[in-house]
């Protein structure tokens, strides 16, 4: 029998808050403007109470982002540094279900961003873990690492300027 080291709450935010910051600031890099969103926003009271009911605003996504007439919904998978060299990410059911009814209920894509820059579609995550309904899933679904459609190919190259910008009056 193997045991697993299951990281704590704080561990899990720390890794996912410093992912966050990344796919924010690569999407930036690529044109697009990103806003916070989720659990991540509200006043810790809320966000802890929220945190602790089976309510969909739980499983929301970390952030919307906008290029031209294009936005979309994104959320980071990051694995915590005890679990650093896992060949799998793991997602809840409920994770999952949730993000995919924030997208069909605002009529959305919905990217999860890995933290090796891998990019899926819940509907992707549910192809990879070979299941067709949430309800034949276990509890935790698992995604090997590399999975994914390579970030750039998704949301872009990063914009190179040749010039400084210029404002003209």
């Amino acid at each position: 029998m193997t045991l697993v080291a299951v990281p704590s709450y704080t561990e899990r935010k720390a890794a996912g808050d410093a992912h966050e910051d990344r796919v924010r600031i690569k999407l930036e890099e690529c044109g697009w403007v990103v806003g916070r969103y989720g659990l991540g926003t509200l006043p810790a009271p809320v966000a802890c109470l929220i945190g602790m009911s089976d309510t969909p605003h739980r499983y929301h996504p970390d952030m919307l982002a906008v290029r031209g007439r294009s936005i979309c919904a994104v959320d980071g998978k990051a694995r915590t540094q005890r679990n650093a060299n896992s060949r799998q990410y793991w997602l809840t059911k409920r994770s999952l279900r949730g993000l995919r009814r924030f997208g069909a209920d605002n009529d959305m894509f919905v990217h999860l961003v890995f933290d090796d820059f891998t990019v899926m579609t819940p509907e992707e995550v549910m192809r990879a873990a070979g299941i067709n309904r949430l309800s034949d899933a276990g509890e935790v679904i698992h995604i090997p690492v590399g999975l994914g459609t390579p970030f750039e190919l998704v949301f872009g190259q990063p914009w190179a300027w040749t010039e400084p910008l210029r404002l003209v009056a």
